[in-house]
């Protein structure tokens, strides 16, 4: 029954926010004709790794992490389709999935716009990224606990305004599906319906630079929910400052804390983790990033205290390759990475 109103939902605002961007065609000057070819790209990325010590050889591994094929079009003005095929191996096997795939409506009425289908949930900053967009070859520790290997990813809308006031201030609220088995699923990820709500503002400190803060919402049924009390909350925290030293150099500081409590009959878990990540871009071709993070792995009670190290070079606009050095100060193991990824064709998030 509930997938049954999810549907008809999504109709309702398929044909609601349609209405709308016709409404506001009739008050705005006339646009230019849509192109007719679709824009298609394709991200490969390959990852290397491996164990400084002889007890870490278990993590020696080289191959491809994931191909994506990227098809976006504008159906209509103010209305564009996307769709995100990706290609992962798991073990011996390749496995082949919808990554995203949603319409999105952008030009509606008074700063609204609206996203249906399947996409990446809008909590904190690091979850909405896809994988050529992160600073270092591997996520946080904390969103590894909390999502597993991938992004929270979901079927579903999200509604987003931007407020009419002096500075950059956006507000988003999301319902949605999840697909995915339930006894595979983190113990601490919300699973079937969930609610999300995302706050989040942008300041200019000075003219060179710039300081955003968000606030971030989440809540569902836990993986155990058919049989008991099962309900997952999850809030974040965000900060991100940018300061620019010359047209071509800027330093980058960024911190996400999150927090999860899980409600069980026999009473309530809760578990917080964060990382902080400094970032220097000397020129337009260098970055240098460290990163420092403390989680506990809710299911296995595992604390991960990293110390991570990267240095990306990009060689073109669509192409750079990456080395990077992880030490855990809980285990002692020290990995060390290799990453090359490369852009063929068009790409709407461009690397980071």
């Amino acid at each position: 029954m509930k997938s049954t109103y999810l549907i008809v939902g999504a109709f309702v605002v398929y044909f609601g926010a349609s209405t709308l961007s016709l409404f506001a065609q009739t008050v705005a000057p006339a646009q230019p004709t849509l192109p007719g070819i679709p824009g298609i790209g394709f991200v490969g990325t390959l990852v290397g790794n491996y164990g400084l010590k002889s007890e870490d050889k278990d993590l020696n591994s080289v191959g491809v992490r994931e191909f994506e094929l990227e098809i976006q079009h504008p159906i209509y003005t103010g209305v564009t389709a996307v769709g995100i095929i990706g290609l992962s191996n798991e073990g011996a096997a390749t496995e082949t999935s919808i990554e995203n795939g949603y319409l999105r409506f952008s030009e509606l009425y008074d700063g609204f716009n609206i996203t249906v289908g399947r996409q990446f949930v809008p909590f904190g900053k690091w979850n909405t990224l896809h994988a050529e967009q992160w600073a270092t070859v591997d996520r946080p520790a904390v969103l590894q606990d909390i999502f597993g290997e991938e992004n929270l990813t979901a079927d579903g809308l999200n509604i987003a305004y931007q407020f009419p006031v002096p500075f950059f201030l956006s507000g988003q609220i999301g319902y949605w599906k999840q697909r995915l088995d339930l006894a595979s699923m983190p113990p601490f990820q919300p699973t079937d319906y969930m609610s999300s709500a995302r706050l989040w503002s942008s300041y200019e400190l000075s003219a060179d630079s710039e300081l955003e803060i968000g606030v971030s919402y989440l809540n569902g049924a836990g993986p155990s929910y058919k049989t008991g009390q099962d309900i997952v909350t999850i809030y974040g925290g965000d900060a991100t400052l940018k300061w620019w030293l010359n047209s071509t150099s800027r330093i980058f500081a960024q911190s996400e804390i999150i927090r999860t409590e899980r409600r069980l009959d026999s009473g309530t878990q809760q578990f917080t983790g964060g990382f902080i990540q400094l970032g220097y871009q000397p020129d337009r071709k260098a970055d240098v990033t460290v990163r420092l993070d403390r989680s506990t792995n809710p299911d296995s009670q595992q604390l991960s205290q990293w110390v991570t190290g990267a240095f990306t070079y990009k060689l073109t606009d669509t192409y750079f390759s990456r080395i990077q050095y992880r030490h855990d100060l809980e285990s002692g193991r020290d990995i060390v990475s290799a990453q090359m990824t490369f852009v063929i064709g068009a790409h709407s998030h461009p690397l980071q």
